[in-house]
């Protein structure tokens, strides 16, 4: 019940940072011009994201809120009925969650998710706190389900490797 506790004050933190720099966003980004962080490399600049990520389903709001809403539930359930117990699936499903939250609120509110990061050299989508938390998330559970993966093969192994070892009567 703890690292549940842990998990759910660790989100309301990260989803808190999201809203606040989303705020300051688009309270003195918006108007003004965007500003290079690093020139050339990492800018700050305002963008009002009416779809997904990279601009997917632009103008699906009520199905995006939706999708998202049951995906949460779905998370937050899982959570806290602690199925999960490792901790880097613990910090990957909170990540996803406060990042889905996060945006979740911009989409709910404002109709559209408010987006400030840009990273030049690739010119990447614009992109925000909540979208980094549910990245970082996702490929956080993928790592998690391959070493899961790898160890069952193993121990499946080991287990075949003592079988055929053990004397025949």
């Amino acid at each position: 019940m703890l690292t549940v506790l842990f998990s759910l004050a660790a989100a309301t933190l990260l989803i808190s940072a999201d809203q606040l720099i989303k705020w300051w966003a688009r309270t003195f980004l918006a108007p003004a011009e965007p500003i290079w962080l690093i020139e050339g490399i990492f800018q700050l600049t305002y963008v009002e994201n009416r779809g997904a990520a990279w601009g997917l389903f632009q103008g699906q709001r009520w199905p995006l809120l939706i999708v998202t809403g049951i995906v949460l539930i779905l998370l937050l359930c899982y959570l806290v009925v602690g199925k999960a117990t490792h901790p880097m699936e613990l910090t990957a499903l909170t990540l996803l969650f406060s990042g889905g939250v996060g945006n979740l609120i911009d989409r709910l509110f404002l109709g559209f998710v408010t987006d400030y990061f840009y990273y030049a050299p690739i010119n990447f989508p614009v992109f925000n706190l909540a979208d980094v938390c549910v990245v970082v998330g996702t490929g956080l559970l993928c790592l998690y389900w391959v070493i899961q993966a790898v160890r069952q093969q193993r121990e499946k192994a080991a287990e075949t490797e003592e079988k055929t070892d053990e004397p025949e009567d």
